[in-house]
């Protein structure tokens, strides 16, 4: 388990990269996806001690309770889907439980002392720095993505993407690794670690991703009002907002361009066809997840849809589960990640501020790699190590909260 529990944080510096040749249509299994696998058959094969963690952790019924409603807005979808079609639409439902994996994984090891969880939080800088890294290779050496637009991409020109191909996606891993430079803050290893974090913020702001500068500001204000540190919050509000009207705006570019309209225009009519197919299947929605074939069904235009990469999600993780799982799919992540935010510590809750910031313009909450760091989060914040049931009253919570 603590071989693969390292490959998976390796298969997070090759990203998308690890996408494996099967040759299927609509199919897109990656490294991580196998590593995953491979640990929820591992705690499958342990059902009796699994279950019995599983009852006593308040996050994990939350969101096994979910998942059971995902099951069932597939097995009764209202839309026309045959059975490969289903098979295929089911396998995202599997690798949202094999991520489940990682944080029983994560919680095994940490409490039988294979790992702590500040190793855990270096080993999450230390991957971070490398993706930073390979981003500038990628940008002096590879800073075309055009010619890969056959295979799904966005043609994105002149933008710090790294092996992530994605320079949105990318931008939010790089600020949850601010977050947790944050989390482990030690004044003896200051110096280091405001390297580390001056590198990948400038890191962050070649990405030109207007989403993860948001995400990282409205972060950085929550915890300000926590801390009561308003000086910082104005700060780095000011740091985000003049490095980014410094960044260049190489000819050619329009990604370049952060004031940009189009993207915005796509974005909202990206958004209006996820809330047609909620209002046309309110209760269960059209299945977790057969986005990619009620897109077809309803003639949403797209390029490259069968092989798009953003084909099978909306640029909204909130509209994405109301399509495919409607109002009560939607209730159901809601007191999930209700019940996540209240058995986290500070930073933890500071990270998923930022995913949930970005995951309004994009499908974050489901992209492999941030469901991977999601996961090990809520396994290694200290106050989430308390395991509480739904039952137990809040007055035991704030209980927890406070150890």
């Amino acid at each position: 388990m603590k071989i693969i529990f390292y490959l998976c944080l390796f298969s997070m510096i090759i990203g998308p990269l690890g996408l494996l040749p099967l040759g299927i249509t609509a199919v897109n299994i990656y490294l991580i996806d196998v590593l995953a696998g491979s640990l929820f058959f591992f705690h499958f094969t342990r059902v009796q001690k699994t279950l019995k963690f599983v009852k006593t952790d308040a996050i994990s019924l939350y969101f096994l309770g979910f998942t059971a409603l995902c099951l069932i807005s597939l097995l009764f979808s209202p839309i026309n889907l045959s059975l490969t079609e289903k098979i295929i639409s089911g396998l995202y439902l599997v690798r949202l439980v094999s991520y489940f994996s990682i944080y029983l994984t994560t919680k095994q090891l940490i409490k039988a002392k294979e790992i702590s969880a500040s190793s855990i939080l270096k080993s999450l800088i230390i991957t971070s720095l490398i993706i930073a890294v390979f981003g500038w290779l990628q940008y002096f050496l590879y800073p075309n993505l055009r010619n890969l637009y056959y295979l799904g991409w966005d043609p994105h020109f002149k933008r710090i993407f790294s092996t992530f191909l994605d320079p949105n996606y990318l931008g939010l891993i790089l600020v949850l690794a601010l977050i947790a430079i944050y989390g482990s803050w030690d004044k003896k290893r200051g110096n280091g670690l405001i390297f580390f974090a001056s590198f990948i913020f400038m890191t962050l702001m070649f990405t030109y991703s207007r989403s993860s500068f948001l995400s990282i500001t409205l972060a950085v204000i929550y915890l300000a009002i926590q801390k009561r540190k308003l000086k910082f919050a104005i700060f780095i509000t000011l740091l985000i907002f003049f490095s980014a009207i410094l960044l260049p705006r190489p000819k050619g570019g329009v990604g370049v361009q952060l004031e940009r309209i189009f993207s915005i225009e796509t974005r909202i009519g990206n958004w209006q066809q996820a809330f047609k197919i909620f209002t046309d299947h309110p209760i269960l929605g059209i299945g977790f997840n057969a986005t990619r074939y009620a897109k077809m069904q309803y003639n949403i235009p797209q390029d490259n849809l069968s092989s798009n990469h953003a084909g099978a999600g909306f640029d909204n993780s909130f509209l994405f589960v109301a399509a495919t799982t409607g109002l009560l799919g939607l209730l159901s992540y809601l007191f999930f990640l209700r019940q996540v935010f209240r058995l986290s510590n500070l930073w933890v809750k500071a990270s998923f501020v930022a995913i949930i910031i970005h995951s309004f313009f994009l499908n974050s909450l489901f992209f492999p790699w941030v469901m991977m760091w999601m996961w090990i989060l809520l396994a290694t914040g200290p106050a989430a190590r308390v395991s509480q049931t739904p039952l137990q009253n809040r007055s035991t919570i704030r209980g927890a909260q406070g150890q």
